[in-house]
């Protein structure tokens, strides 16, 4: 499979990296300090996963946070847990040595993992997919910007072929979709269930409910009606009002 990927996206690959050493050539260390930053903000998905673990602790917000960590999370084992173990595609730099060239004169660190397909594309891809589909539609679209650069990053850090990056964003489309209907399931089955101890914290907490304040008295009135014993003549006196 790797030397397939080799062949037939070779010319691709290696035009773009070129291009992308001409961008490291001509503008000194600035793109090679931005695609760093970019990398490390999908290193592992942890700020994505993060993110969703915010997300979720907000009534408004939870069905994005929930898809997030889910889409991740399903991408991760798509990606890092089984095509890179079947396919075996071993890293531009250490492939190849002109693109040895390019790497060494970023000054990077490697990665030991397997090339094809970019975990960090799937991630990124993945959580701009959950935000796309369960966030507000204004603003649901952010992600995927940031889901190019992060992509974009990988390849001109000679980290990733440009096919491995596209193969990531694949995936992380996918996973944002299939999380997205399972999001939705969740909260059919909670919706269905809301009375039920459980489905009924899911659907209503929320965090700044921790902090805020009732109004003075609201408690002790609460708890007075609570406990309150009922008054033995009040049936009696409602009968007299009534009797002619």
């Amino acid at each position: 499979m790797a030397e397939w990927l080799n062949t037939v996206f070779g010319g691709m690959d290696a035009s773009v990296f070129a291009f992308m050493h001409g961008l490291a050539e001509s503008a000194g260390s600035l793109f090679t300090f931005l695609a760093s930053f970019f990398t490390l903000l999908y290193e592992k998905g942890i700020v994505a996963i993060l993110l969703g673990l915010v997300l979720i602790l907000f009534k408004k917000t939870r069905p994005i946070g929930i898809c997030m960590i889910g889409a991740v999370g399903l991408g991760a084992i798509i990606t890092n847990l089984t095509l890179k173990e079947l396919v075996e595609r071993t890293r531009p730099y250490l492939a190849n040595e002109t693109f040895r060239g390019y790497w060494e004169y970023l000054k990077v660190a490697g990665d030991a993992e397997f090339s094809f397909p970019s975990g960090h594309a799937t991630a990124s891809m993945a959580a701009a997919t959950a935000l796309f589909f369960t966030g507000k539609k204004k603003w649901s679209w952010v992600g995927f910007p940031v889901a190019i650069l992060v992509a974009a990053s990988r390849v001109y850090l000679i980290m990733h072929y440009t096919s491995d990056v596209l193969a990531g964003m694949l995936v992380g489309l996918f996973s944002g979709a299939v999380a997205y209907g399972i999001t939705v399931l969740l909260y059919r089955i909670a919706e269905k269930y809301r009375d039920k101890g459980f489905f009924r914290f899911a659907l209503n907490f929320d965090l700044p409910d921790l902090f805020r304040k009732k109004p003075a008295g609201t408690a002790e009135t609460e708890k007075a009606e609570e406990t309150a014993p009922e008054d033995p003549e009040k049936p009696a006196k409602e009968e007299s009002k009534q009797d002619p």
